[in-house]
């Protein structure tokens, strides 16, 4: 009966991951009765991983602080869970990012990495990957210098436990932290080790959002052209083998490329396609600040009905997920006024 309890307990919180990720209001009952239950059960390392899990929850609705608070909380639980090799803990990286990135700093959501890893980890590979986490937070607070020193533990600890795989993930999420900073050689050199890596173990969706870091990488540093080919190379696959969620990050990403470079045209239309496509797949809050980015462009280009279309879609979406962020940003911004519902 109580391996079962756990089985359960186990199944609660992925079925709240899945729930959140859709924005599902299911989500946040799911987890709180895996956690209680994983608390009655008295277990560290079932806890440790529902706890975890449990941080994209608030990561989902912009509440950086509580996101990293239940990082931190599962991180101390690991730390008291029992050390050996058995793999109890399911990878799920926060993979999306908001950072102000954007023309004039303004807000942008990047896509850097598969969310669902599909695997099972030990306590120690956990904690590297929660490490991971926890700097994808210092990152969406603007705190760099912290973002890159638990990277570089993360790194340390893989390495040693000779693991390829999240060595892979943490040279990649440095070579994105690398393009935030301005050095683009260390970017390009973090995400090219990570690509060889992903080749090698045949990893070809991490293969994927790699091309995408390195194809906005060199948009981003001035090699335009280069970008762009890798980018359409990179669209061209997802969209042949129909894999709708990197088909929106590659158009998303790029679209902030081309938007930098003041392309406003290409952008709106990248923007537009991309966000379409996470509207299919109800993934609100990332079609949401991609309405947002699409408003701004629109407002360059003088289309202020399309701005404005695009404004009321972002503000009904950030209040359909509870965003944190999206919601007061959008109401600070003069034009809605005239989109703003009755007593909404």
């Amino acid at each position: 009966m109580l391996g079962d309890e756990r089985a359960t307990a186990a199944a609660l919180y992925q079925h709240a991951m899945l729930a959140q990720f859709v924005h599902s209001p299911d989500a946040e009952a799911l987890f709180a009765e895996a956690l209680a239950l994983a608390r009655r059960l008295g277990d560290d390392r079932l806890l440790a991983a529902a706890t975890h899990a449990s941080a994209t929850l608030p990561w989902y609705r912009g509440d950086n602080a509580a996101a990293r608070a239940r990082v931190l909380e599962a991180l101390a639980l690991l730390d008291a869970a029992p050390d050996d090799d058995t793999p109890f803990f399911d990878g799920v990286t926060f993979g999306t990012c908001l950072l102000d990135e954007g023309p004039d700093r303004r807000p942008r959501m990047f896509w850097e990495e598969t969310v669902f890893l599909f695997h099972r980890f030990a306590r120690a590979q956990a904690i590297a990957y929660a490490l991971n986490n926890l700097a994808w937070v210092a990152r969406a607070d603007g705190d760099l210098e912290q973002a890159q020193a638990t990277l570089d533990d993360a790194l340390a600890r893989f390495r040693r436990l000779q693991d390829r795989r999240g060595e892979a993930l943490t040279l990649a999420h440095m070579g994105s932290l690398s393009r935030s900073l301005g050095d683009f050689e260390a970017a390009r050199a973090r995400l090219e080790q990570a690509l060889t890596i992903r080749r090698d173990l045949g990893d070809r969706r991490a293969v994927l959002s790699t091309q995408i870091g390195l194809g906005l990488l060199a948009m981003t540093a001035g090699r335009a052209p280069a970008g762009r080919a890798l980018l359409s190379a990179t669209l061209a696959h997802v969209e042949a083998v129909d894999d709708l969620p990197a088909m929106a990050g590659v158009q998303t990403n790029w679209a902030i490329g081309e938007e930098r470079l003041g392309e406003l045209q290409q952008a709106a239309r990248l923007y537009e396609d991309g966000c379409a496509l996470l509207g299919l797949q109800r993934l609100q809050r990332l079609e949401a600040w991609g309405r947002l980015a699409l408003h701004d462009v629109c407002v360059a280009l003088g289309d202020e009905p399309r701005a404005q279309t695009a404004m009321q879609r972002a503000r009904a979406l950030f209040v359909a997920v509870g965003d944190a962020r999206g919601l007061p940003y959008t109401d600070a911004k003069p034009a809605l006024t005239r989109v703003k519902q009755p007593g909404a």
